[in-house]
């Protein structure tokens, strides 16, 4: 692998549990759309990559933004 073309990530790590307890189910498939949706509207605004999950957690992968 070539590190000088090698990318770096973030990654949002959202615990099922915890979104389902506090009743937060709505807010979290509403970020996740809102930041679809930027991904075409503006070049300056982290990129959305893609969504995962298992049975605990949920991740969004997106862009890392390195704030010095």
């Amino acid at each position: 692998m070539d590190p000088s073309k090698s990318r770096v990530y973030a990654l949002k790590c959202i615990s099922k549990h915890e979104t389902v307890k506090n009743k937060l189910e709505k807010h979290l498939i509403n970020e996740k759309q809102v930041m679809e949706e930027m991904n075409s509207y503006s070049p300056f605004c982290v990129s959305f990559i893609r969504s995962f999950k298992d049975e605990n957690f949920i991740y969004l992968l997106m862009e890392y933004i390195n704030g010095l």
